[in-house]
């Protein structure tokens, strides 16, 4: 269900949206919350607390004990086909956290734009730890306990190993980082989603990420 506790809201949720045990909460005004076509929403507790904030959901997207928190100006974008298991999500200082399509996040995730808590210089009084937005690119495995941090850009078509840190952006698509902190230790790669297929080109949903044979 979504709950609109505040004012000059704008909600756009399709009779096609499943809502199981989950909840999206809006606390503030002139917030969007759009949400497109066949999304089921799973164990899930999604607020956006403060105002200007915008959450985007495309089609056909799954969550699955997801757990969002969006403060003021700040904007969650999710593309369509993903699905995201069970984690965390934290969007804040007016930054932006844009995933996009076809991406696949096992449990155990924590991806958050701001470390939400300050930290100064005792030599000049000065923040040294601002928020920073996210990009996450098309196409992208995130393996169990992945933490991504502020500022990352990850390319299209990246799969991230289990409990890697990604602290740096990471720019060569078609990759495998592992590690912390995450980096490349593999090339030229393509994952798919199901098990049966014998090679890539037998996947007709790779089709965009692989070379043609001829």
């Amino acid at each position: 269900m979504i709950e609109d506790l505040g004012e000059k809201n704008t909600i756009v949720c399709p009779d096609s949206i499943q809502f199981h045990n989950s909840k999206i909460t809006v606390i503030g005004i002139n917030n969007s919350v759009i949400i497109e076509d066949n999304t089921i929403i799973k164990s899930s507790n999604i607020r956006l607390k403060g105002n200007n904030i915008r959450l985007f959901i495309g089609e056909n997207v799954e969550l699955t004990g997801c757990i969002a928190s969006l403060f003021t100006n700040c904007a969650l974008n999710i593309g369509e086909n993903t699905t995201i298991g069970r984690g965390e999500l934290t969007i804040a200082e007016e930054s932006s956290l844009d995933i996009g399509r076809d991406c696949m996040f096992a449990h155990g995730y924590e991806i958050r734009t701001s470390d939400m808590h300050p930290i100064y210089s005792l030599s000049s009084g000065e923040r040294l730890n601002h928020g920073s937005s996210i990009k996450l690119g098309d196409h992208i495995w995130l393996g169990r306990d992945v933490t991504i941090l502020k500022g990352v850009t990850l390319a299209s078509n990246i799969v991230v190993g289990i409990r890697s840190i990604v602290t740096k952006s990471i720019l060569k698509p078609n990759s495998v980082v592992l590690g912390t902190p995450a980096s490349i230790v593999k090339e030229n790669i393509v994952w798919g989603r199901k098990m049966y297929h014998k090679t890539a080109y037998d996947d007709l949903t790779l089709k965009e990420f692989i070379p043609s044979k001829e």
